[in-house]
């Protein structure tokens, strides 16, 4: 018994120094528009597959490798018409196309393959109107989700450089959130409870 109280004692020892030996091999660094952020104001962090951190501020996209930053132009600097300088909400799909809910809440979409920036709904009838209040959502399969204020829900995909939108056919119910399953099946929270939608036939089940 005593042998085995030892030996015990022992392993926990080891285990301690393990994790106090992990724990000192942490660091902190800081970064600031002193190292190439565009703006000290940050929005929203994320990291894509290919290991990029992408960082939405008041003043721009920002992308960083681990070691350098690389700003996207935003606002006039752009040229992009209504490409607002604020950014709220991104989210990657897996193609590395990285989507975003403006401060005025339109959307666009940084296409990776050219590298640039595009008004989603650029397009369509009266694109100005289309806006949403929520984040974007992304499926699995690079689809991607908005609530459209007074419109509905769109989805919306990035395919050989050309952006295709569609409304997803519902009932008239008011969409207040989105969720994707992993058969990829769309759940809306509505004013009348929770509803499911077949992603690829759009039947309301």
């Amino acid at each position: 018994m005593i042998k085995k109280t030892l030996l015990l004692s022992i392993i926990l020892t080891l285990c301690a120094q393990l994790t106090y030996a992990q724990e000192l091999r942490a660091s902190l660094s800081h970064y600031s528009t002193d190292e190439g952020l565009s703006s000290n104001a940050i929005s929203d962090i994320i990291q894509d597959k290919y290991g990029y951190t992408w960082i939405s501020t008041w003043n721009g996209l920002c992308r960083f490798d681990g070691y350098n930053f690389y700003n996207y132009p935003t606002g006039n600097r752009s040229g992009i018409p209504f490409l607002h300088n604020r950014i709220l909400n991104i989210t990657a799909d897996p193609e590395g196309n990285i989507w975003m809910r403006m401060y005025d809440g339109r959307i666009f979409v940084l296409n990776r393959k050219r590298d640039m920036i595009t008004n989603v709904f650029k397009g369509a009838k009266d694109p100005d109107e289309f806006k949403t209040e929520h984040a974007i959502k992304v499926s699995s399969s690079g689809y991607a989700y908005a609530i459209i204020k007074g419109k509905g829900v769109y989805s919306m995909k990035l395919l050989d450089n050309k952006i295709v939108t569609k409304p997803m056919v519902l009932t008239k119910q008011t969409i207040h959130c989105i969720a994707i399953d992993k058969s990829e099946n769309l759940w809306y929270g509505s004013d009348h409870g929770l509803i499911e939608q077949d992603h690829a036939t759009g039947k309301v089940k």
